[in-house]
């Protein structure tokens, strides 16, 4: 199957009860499926309607250029507007621009596939690292009786902004993504908080609603890449 490529799509089977009505309810669209000739991984960074209607050829080289599901061009430098201590990283600026602008055009027939990004950082010629990888802190209950530990990874969103929000308009991207500060991207970092919790002032009442944190979820390995001055790391950012 897929052999050669081709498309993959999910529609109501005629027997539904609301395939009558599914018309005038929903829109379907399909992924773009290339050549499987052997393991690899699979993304659809856009989605092409399932009606006949033609896109351009644009549509279909963003399909192909991102099929295995990473960033292009990703970038990062030192935090320069704060303490230096972290690395500020972004990607595919143009292409993420565009792919959230075209979610805000009602006439957009090719929606965005992409839901946010994972990453990964590493020494040169080390082991890959999640910075996103998380699990709940004890059993979550999924109703009566079910309990479990689960273990997932977190994503991180672009989120576009409006110079004027009263404006409509175009957005506009910031200059980084995310931030890493030597933790988890996904969680905050319980180290940081507690360093903060000495400038709270010396009010019994105030420390502890600083110091109290929900903890449901936990970060898992994410200081396995140790953030230190002199040193040369890579990143990678897959899409989900």
């Amino acid at each position: 199957m897929f052999d050669t490529g081709g498309w993959l799509f999910i529609d109501l089977h005629a027997n539904s009860d609301y395939a009558a009505v599914a018309p005038s309810l929903t829109e379907c669209y399909a992924a773009r499926i290339p050549p499987l000739g052997g393991a690899r991984s699979l993304y659809a960074a856009v989605l092409f309607p399932v009606d006949g209607l033609g896109v351009g050829d644009d549509f279909s080289r963003e399909a192909e250029r991102y099929d295995l599901g990473f960033a292009h061009m990703v970038h990062g430098a030192p935090e320069r507007c704060g303490r230096g201590d972290s690395v500020q990283l972004a990607w595919d600026d143009e292409q993420v621009a565009e792919w959230l602008n075209r979610q805000v055009d009602p006439t957009n027939e090719v929606p965005m596939g992409t839901a946010g990004y994972r990453i990964d950082v590493r020494e040169p010629d080390g082991l890959w690292n999640s910075l996103l990888r998380i699990q709940s802190a004890g059993d979550l209950t999924l109703g009566p009786p079910r309990a479990r530990t689960i273990q997932r990874r977190g994503i991180v969103e672009v989120v576009p902004a409006q110079i004027d929000p009263a404006r409509a308009g175009d957005f506009w991207m910031p200059p980084y993504f995310t931030t890493w500060r030597g933790s988890s991207l996904a969680l905050t970092d319980s180290d940081l908080v507690g360093l903060h919790a000495g400038l709270v002032p010396d009010d019994p009442e105030l420390a502890p609603l600083l110091l109290k944190r929900e903890q449901t979820f936990l970060p898992v390995d994410d200081k396995l890449v140790a953030l230190r001055y002199g040193k040369t790391y890579e990143f990678r950012c897959p899409a989900r």
